[in-house]
Parts: structure tokens; C-alpha cells; sequence
């Protein structure tokens, strides 16, 4: 994984940190290969199988795993004892894809420390960016915000800007690699 760049989209809930991750994606697919994770805090048993299909029928029949596979698409479905960690979901990604970038949502807690992650910050306000910043160790790609904030030593994006961000993650990918 030591190619793979990792970059925490983090913000508080409503922030925009979905639209931007999707605005990225359309930016930089075609260009580099990227995997998302995406964080769903509170919802420890949520579903992305359809209830009365048969891989939702032999699931919740007592299988542990579920690999539903088309000739196009694949899903794995596990069911944890306890949580996973985030390193695992990244060793298992970079085995199933061999991403450029992986995107990670969520995680404050665990990424935004992290040196290894870059970081993205989406904010609305100063507040919320000194509230982010309190957790946030290593590298800070930029902070995304409504409109322009002034912070001294960071880079600021507003959602129009997003093209610049795109470009500022493609160099340093290239530099990575």
C-alpha cells in the first residue's frame, strides 16, 4: 500500500463531504483509479442487498459471507463480530483494485489523526474548521468551505473551485508514484 495515496474527506454531517467526494470522482476517473469507503456511523446493520433475493434469503438464512457476483459487478457482504478496523478495509482494497486513491468518508476519529492520511476538511465556518483542525495530524490537502475563509498557511477551495483540488490530488499522485 506504501503507492497508495489515502485522503480523509472529514466534516460534520450535512457539510457537503458526499457532493464533494462525487464532484472529485467525476474529476479524476479516467485519469487514475479510485476506491471510495465510506463510513456509515450509527448504522451497524445496514443493508445494500435487497430483502427477498436469494443472497438476502441465504444471509439472513446464517451466512457469514455473501459474494454476489454478476458478470460486470461483484459485492461482498460480511457479517463482523465486532468492527473493522480502517487498515484492514485498506489492505483489502488495494488487494481487490489496486487503486491510485482511496477516498475514505467518516472515520474522524481514526483518520483525521493519522500521518499516513491526507486530509480534507469540509467546513462551513471558522468554528468548524478550528473544531476539525483540534483533531486533524499530518497532511492537509486543503479545507473546502461555501465560500472563501481566510487561513493563514492553508489552501481554501470553495465548491466551484473543485477543479483545483482535483488537480492539487493528481499531483500528488504523481509524485507519489
Amino acid at each position: 500500500m506504501s503507492d497508495l495515496l489515502v485522503v480523509a474527506v472529514l466534516g460534520r454531517r450535512k457539510r457537503g463531504k458526499t457532493t464533494l467526494i462525487c464532484s472529485l470522482l467525476r474529476r479524476l476517473s479516467g485519469k487514475v483509479r479510485v476506491a471510495v469507503v465510506k463510513h456509515v456511523g450509527g448504522e451497524p446493520y445496514f443493508d445494500i442487498d435487497v430483502p427477498g433475493k436469494d443472497s438476502w434469503r441465504v444471509r439472513k438464512a446464517g451466512a457469514e459471507l455473501v459474494a454476489i457476483v454478476s458478470e460486470r459487478r461483484f459485492a461482498l457482504i460480511q457479517e463482523l463480530r465486532r468492527e473493522i478496523s480502517l487498515d484492514v478495509v485498506l489492505e483489502l482494497i488495494s488487494r481487490l483494485a489496486s487503486p491510485d486513491l482511496v477516498i475514505v468518508e467518516g472515520f474522524s476519529r481514526v483518520a483525521g489523526p493519522r500521518e499516513d492520511i491526507a486530509k480534507i476538511l469540509v467546513v462551513r465556518d471558522h468554528e468548524e474548521l478550528n473544531e476539525l483542525m483540534a483533531l486533524v495530524r499530518g497532511e492537509l490537502l486543503g479545507v473546502v468551505a461555501p465560500r472563501a475563509l481566510d487561513v493563514p498557511g492553508v489552501r481554501v477551495f470553495t465548491f466551484d473551485e473543485i477543479d483545483s483540488l482535483a488537480e492539487l490530488i493528481l499531483e500528488r499522485i504523481r509524485r507519489r508514484v
